[in-house]
Parts: structure tokens; sequence; C-alpha cells
């Protein structure tokens, strides 16, 4: 049974999770490259420690998300595959990462993100 597309975060918490990767990204990404339902990202390798703890609480609440961290001398990488039926919406799903935040599709302003009905 896979695992349900929704994120388990109530909505500050999101917000808070969501503000956290971007600022990270902002700060050490290094370059990304998004192929359909997979995003390749590089971070500078200071940024090691913090990207697993973002990438471990993103486990925990978007469990349908597919993560691979791997550290290397030059950068560490992350890799996120999103289930392949998303489609075009693979992007919106992880935009964050990229040191975006941005109104989450279908949101409204009570949910917590900060999007417009």
């Amino acid at each position: 049974m896979s695992a349900p597309v929704a994120c388990s975060l109530p909505g500050p918490a999101m917000r808070q999770q969501l503000a956290a990767i971007a600022d990270l990204a902002q700060r050490e990404l290094l370059s990304h490259e998004q192929d359909g339902p997979t995003l390749r990202l590089r971070y500078a390798s200071n940024a090691a420690d913090e990207l697993e703890a973002l990438v471990a609480r993103e486990r925990e609440c978007c469990a349908f998300l597919d993560f691979d961290v791997v550290r290397r001398p030059d950068a560490v990488h992350l890799v996120i595959t999103t289930p392949r039926e998303m489609g075009e919406f693979a992007s919106v799903l992880t935009e964050q990462f990229r040191g975006k935040v941005a109104p989450q599709l279908g949101c409204s302003t009570t949910c917590g993100c900060g999007g417009a009905p």
C-alpha cells in the first residue's frame, strides 16, 4: 500500500518546515535539475547535516516522496522522486527545495501555507 499524497504536518508546522527548506536552498544550493518526477539537487558540503535533518522530517510528514541523500567530497546530493501520477505537479511539490516558498495549489488562507483561496 502506498502512502497518501498529502503532508501530515498541521499548517503552522508545514509553513515552518517549508521556510527552513527554502532558507537552506537559498544559502547552500549549488544547482538543481528537474526531470519529470525527479528533482536532483546539489548543496554545499557544509550543508550536509542540516539537509539530512530536514530530509528526515520530510520523510515523516511526506512519506509519498522518495528522498536519497548522498554525501560526496565536493557537495551533498539530494534526489527527490515524486509519484509518477503527480505529473506536472511534481515540480510544485518540490519547489521549496529550489529556494521558493509559494502557495500550494488548492490551499486556502486557513491551511497554514499562506495560499490564496
